[in-house]
């Protein structure tokens, strides 16, 4: 009766195990599947296509940013120059950079380094001209939830993968 228990506890383990593998990987990649968030608006005839992951950007943990420049009646994507991004906190300007399009988009990663609203401006040119200009207003959080999660499914895995161990190690003592 007791091997009966043990056989069914470890496999329930070894499931366990499985399945929390499976459920890391799975967020690991729903995470960089898509952008989350974003926000279009139109401007002088242009509709600029703002777009972030995740939703909500986490302090020290890196956010996707993308920029796109259509044309506000057709729906046309534009293919600028270059983009030229700032971002700046309520201090500092912490990020300036400027940008070729590729595939007539901006992506790029920005960790931010404290929580707290952002201004994120973005300048599109064209014949070193200035097309159009938007500042978005992106709130990060302090709060690491995403961070957490991932040690909670670290520690499990590390449990049961410790526990899968010591079964293996059992089964071969009794042989």
């Amino acid at each position: 009766m007791k091997n009966l228990f043990t056989n069914l506890f470890m496999g329930l383990i070894t499931k366990l195990l499985i399945i929390s593998v499976i459920l890391f990987c799975i967020s690991s990649i729903a995470v960089s599947a898509h952008l989350d968030a974003g926000e279009d608006v139109t401007v002088n005839g242009y509709m600029i296509d703002f777009g972030y992951t995740p939703e909500k950007p986490l302090m020290n943990d890196k956010t996707i940013l993308l920029f796109n420049l259509l044309n506000s009646t057709t729906n046309e994507s534009l293919d600028p120059d270059h983009v030229w991004v700032r971002i700046s906190d309520k201090n500092d300007v912490v990020f300036s950079g400027q940008f070729r399009p590729i595939n007539k988009a901006v992506t790029f990663t920005f960790t931010f380094a404290k929580p707290g609203p952002y201004e994120v401006m973005a300048t599109f040119y064209d014949n070193n001209s200035s097309l159009v200009q938007k500042t978005f207003i992106l709130d990060v959080q302090g709060n690491q939830v995403s961070s957490i999660i991932e040690i909670i499914l670290i520690i499990l895995f590390t449990i049961l993968l410790i526990l899968h161990i010591l079964k293996i190690r059992k089964f071969r003592r009794k042989k």
